[in-house]
């Protein structure tokens, strides 16, 4: 019961300084201000007859308690003091970030190996510098899968401050330039204080009907527009890369750049719109793009990085390559496994060799997606009780076989299988006696 107690006390603590989303303020910011302007709404509320007439009762019986009359007598007093309060605070970090005391950092790199990218250096450059004419968007291009818009997340959730206001904007379906401006509204309407009130109804139909008269103009100096998924607008029946699909919204991102002076985030697969990358995005604006390496290739630069000896750099991408391929995964767990598999000696006298093998088996069997794909191969094999890895290898084989005509009954990809085989392969030359028992349903040495 303590224990319990203790962990929602911790999980209280950290709510309040975590942020509300990855691009939003702080969890306390953003309920301070709600807590203001809904204290200055009903303040001018209180000063209507009506209301102070239907009220009075409610307020009469309120009355009788001191810890509720003082506040109420002194509510102008209070209301002045949180607003001058939140306003100094924001005149504060504006100082601050004019002299670079706030500024955009290097993400951790102990903390998140896998996005030790080269570019992060430029990224924070140009998130940190003043806005430019003609140099206000930063191009980062990446084929589908390779983690683009997680990385962009991870980075700004991991700010400590928030230097600018940040719009995010799904470019998925989006043809139109007042399509895109829509969606930038509603997210410029979600990030302001009444905006994010719009759950009590007086304050909802004001709030949508100020910003749909001022529009961008209330968009906040020196924010950032992120339009991620850049080849997904809508495209045309008879040509999917159809550079005439982009023109509103690459007019838009232009606009907000060189004409609102805005600095642009563009995420996209360039591989996608190869055409319209060439006619429009390389003569319009002349972009320095930067790559954000394959899962893959990330994988192996890991394994290179965490680990000199040829087996563990071996083992790490033969399993990881096959767990990409299988579904999400988690590539901070990298580390730690080199540490555990450098904890192992493979070269010992034989009364110690048992010590070892329970050493490899316990990280062999803490893969859950491993056991699982073994497990769908049960029904290819006649012999399920103690099985080798021959036997699991020979029946994936036949397996790709019927992928390649169509059959996906196991796995979902026939790169799945294949990187699976290869482990298994890897596992096999280095292992001699290792088994997987199907009772268990985990790995042992036989």
């Amino acid at each position: 019961m303590k224990e319990k107690i203790c962990k929602k006390l911790k999980e209280l603590a950290k709510k309040s300084v975590r942020r509300v989303d990855w691009s939003g303020e702080r969890w306390f910011v953003r309920r301070y201000k709600q807590g203001l302007a809904l204290a200055w709404i009903v303040y001018f509320l209180l000063r209507e007859e009506l209301v102070k007439e239907i009220l009075k009762p409610v307020s009469n019986y309120l009355m009788n308690f001191s810890w509720i009359q003082w506040p109420y007598v002194n509510r102008l007093t209070i209301l002045l003091v949180s607003t001058f309060l939140l306003i100094l605070a924001k005149i504060i970090l504006s100082i601050l970030r004019r002299y670079n005391f706030i500024r955009y950092s290097l993400l951790d790199e102990d903390a998140y190996p896998e996005y030790s990218f080269s570019f992060q250096e430029d990224l924070v450059s140009f998130l940190n510098r003043k806005e430019e004419l003609g140099r206000n968007i930063f191009w980062i291009n990446g084929a589908w899968g390779s983690g683009k818009t997680h990385f962009i997340r991870t980075f700004f959730e991991n700010q400590l401050y928030k230097p600018c206001e940040i719009y995010y904007i799904s470019c998925f379906g989006i043809r139109t330039r007042e399509q895109a401006e829509r969606v930038l509204i509603e997210e410029i309407e979600q990030h302001s204080t009444f905006g994010s009130l719009d759950h009590i109804p007086v304050v909802s139909s004001l709030v949508k009907w100020s910003y749909k008269i001022l529009g961008l103009d209330l968009m906040k100096k020196h924010s950032l527009v992120i339009f991620d998924d850049l080849e997904r607008v809508t495209y045309s029946e008879n040509q999917k890369d159809n550079p005439e699909d982009y023109n509103d919204l690459l007019g838009f991102i232009d606009h907000l750049a060189n004409h609102r002076n805005q600095k642009v985030l563009v995420l996209m697969n360039k591989e996608d719109m190869e055409n319209t990358y060439q006619q429009i995005v390389e003569e319009k604006f002349k972009p320095v793009v930067t790559t954000i390496p394959s899962q893959e290739r990330i994988i192996e630069l890991l394994s290179k990085k965490y680990s000199d000896e040829w087996f563990i750099q071996n083992f790490i991408f033969n399993l990881f390559m096959f767990r990409c391929k299988r579904g999400l995964i988690n590539l901070r767990e990298i580390p730690q496994l080199v540490k555990s598999l450098e904890g192992i000696n493979f070269k010992v006298e034989f009364e110690y060799i048992e010590k070892e093998q329970e050493k490899i088996l316990e990280i062999l069997n803490s893969f859950e997606d491993l056991q699982k794909a073994l497990e769908g191969v049960f029904e290819l094999i006649e012999d399920t009780n103690i099985i080798a890895l021959d036997v699991f290898i020979e029946a994936l084989v036949g397996l790709l076989d019927g992928f390649q005509s169509g059959n996906e009954d196991y796995f979902k990809s026939a790169l799945e299988v294949i990187y699976l085989i290869e482990f298994l392969k890897f596992c096999k030359d280095e292992f001699t006696s290792l088994r997987f028992d199907s009772t268990e349903k985990k790995f042992i040495f036989y």
